[in-house]
Protein backbone atom coordinates (compact mmCIF):
# COMPACT_ATOMS: atom_id res chain seq x y z
CA UNK A 1 0.00 0.00 0.00
CA UNK A 2 0.72 3.56 -0.37
CA UNK A 3 0.91 5.20 3.06
CA UNK A 4 -0.62 8.93 2.65
CA UNK A 5 1.37 11.15 2.81
CA UNK A 6 4.83 9.83 1.69
CA UNK A 7 7.00 9.48 -0.54
CA UNK A 8 5.39 8.64 -4.36
CA UNK A 9 6.48 5.12 -5.45
CA UNK A 10 7.11 4.44 -8.75
CA UNK A 11 4.08 2.14 -9.65
CA UNK A 12 1.81 4.92 -8.31
CA UNK A 13 -0.95 6.09 -10.45
CA UNK A 14 -0.14 9.79 -11.81
CA UNK A 15 -2.82 11.61 -9.71
CA UNK A 16 -1.86 10.01 -6.48
CA UNK A 17 1.65 11.39 -7.18
CA UNK A 18 0.31 14.46 -8.17
CA UNK A 19 -2.03 14.52 -4.52
CA UNK A 20 1.17 13.56 -2.59
CA UNK A 21 3.38 16.10 -4.23
CA UNK A 22 0.64 19.04 -3.03
CA UNK A 23 0.56 17.32 0.31
CA UNK A 24 4.67 18.04 0.74
CA UNK A 25 4.26 21.54 -1.11
CA UNK A 26 1.40 22.98 1.26
CA UNK A 27 2.26 20.96 4.48
CA UNK A 28 5.92 20.31 4.20
CA UNK A 29 7.12 23.76 2.84
CA UNK A 30 7.38 25.76 6.45
CA UNK A 31 4.88 28.17 5.57
CA UNK A 32 1.64 28.38 6.82
CA UNK A 33 -0.74 27.22 4.01
CA UNK A 34 -3.59 29.21 3.34
CA UNK A 35 -7.19 27.36 3.61
CA UNK A 36 -7.36 27.25 -0.21
CA UNK A 37 -3.94 25.74 -0.24
CA UNK A 38 -4.95 22.98 1.91
CA UNK A 39 -8.50 22.66 0.33
CA UNK A 40 -6.48 21.86 -3.15
CA UNK A 41 -3.71 19.61 -1.93
CA UNK A 42 -7.07 17.80 0.32
CA UNK A 43 -9.24 17.44 -2.90
CA UNK A 44 -6.28 16.15 -5.18
CA UNK A 45 -6.12 13.41 -2.85
CA UNK A 46 -9.33 13.19 -2.44
CA UNK A 47 -9.56 12.71 -6.52
CA UNK A 48 -6.66 10.44 -6.35
CA UNK A 49 -8.26 8.23 -3.92
CA UNK A 50 -11.52 7.88 -6.55
CA UNK A 51 -9.25 7.19 -9.42
CA UNK A 52 -7.75 3.97 -7.01
CA UNK A 53 -11.48 2.96 -5.98
CA UNK A 54 -12.54 3.06 -10.30
CA UNK A 55 -9.34 1.02 -10.24
CA UNK A 56 -10.13 -1.36 -7.98
CA UNK A 57 -7.83 -0.50 -5.27
CA UNK A 58 -10.62 -0.36 -2.42
CA UNK A 59 -8.48 -1.14 0.40
CA UNK A 60 -5.96 1.70 -0.67
CA UNK A 61 -8.52 4.04 -1.47
CA UNK A 62 -10.32 3.29 1.53
CA UNK A 63 -7.21 4.01 3.67
CA UNK A 64 -6.92 7.06 1.93
CA UNK A 65 -10.91 8.29 2.88
CA UNK A 66 -10.20 7.70 6.00
CA UNK A 67 -6.88 9.75 6.19
CA UNK A 68 -8.98 12.44 4.82
CA UNK A 69 -11.45 12.17 7.33
CA UNK A 70 -8.93 12.94 10.10
CA UNK A 71 -7.93 15.95 8.49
Amino acid sequence: GVALPGTPSPSDPEALVVAQENYKAVFESGAQATHAQKATALKSIELAAQQLRNAGYTSLAARVDDWLRRQ
